[in-house]
């Protein structure tokens, strides 16, 4: 099982500019078998529309929430 939060923040309209920040952990049974805190920044060419969620294994169960204000 997987759960955590990643953050994406606009730093700078002008350029169009993000960061996102965060931490996701990894448990099997409710003993953590590993943590992955990631950061990043990204300008873009276009305004945000969209946020994709990837994952390397199946998405066969749970739920994620995206807020935005």
């Amino acid at each position: 099982t997987a759960s955590g939060i990643v953050t994406l923040t606009l730093i700078d309209p002008a350029s169009n500019t993000w960061v996102c920040s965060g931490t996701i952990t990894v448990d099997n049974s409710g003993v953590v078998i590993g943590t992955a805190v990631l950061a990043g920044k990204k300008g873009l060419t276009a305004p945000l529309d969209r946020v994709r969620l990837l994952t390397t294994a199946s998405f066969d169960a749970g739920q994620f929430n995206i807020f935005y204000e």
